[in-house]
């Protein structure tokens, strides 16, 4: 399996992560995570979109409310297994005091 690591300022609210899929690694599914931080709410959000890693699909989204019980970290997983093309991830993110910390897993 194959790992990224990404450091995000707590300024940026958003951030696209590409991984290469396919038997030839010849497709790129890209998530975007965007981060929402409400004082009012006292609530941390991170929604992720997808690009299907198909042409003219419909990008999936989901969302999770990011706990302190959790130790600040919520985990999203993704699968994809079509005839050429194969794929499991898993994006791991991370609340710390000063950034955000997002794993992607293959």
């Amino acid at each position: 399996m194959s790992k990224i690591y990404i450091e995000v300022p707590k300024k940026t609210d958003m951030i696209t992560a590409s991984v290469p899929c396919g038997k030839e690694e010849d497709y790129l599914w890209q998530f975007t995570v965007m981060f929402e931080e409400s004082d009012y709410l006292q609530k941390r959000i991170v929604t992720i979109m997808d690009n299907n890693c198909d042409d003219g699909g419909e990008p999936s989204i989901q969302s999770q409310i990011v706990k302190n019980g959790n130790d600040r970290k919520t985990r999203f997983e993704y699968h994809i297994d079509q005839s050429d093309l194969k794929a499991d991830i898993v994006i791991d993110v991370f609340f710390c005091k000063e950034n955000r910390i997002v794993i992607v897993e293959w």
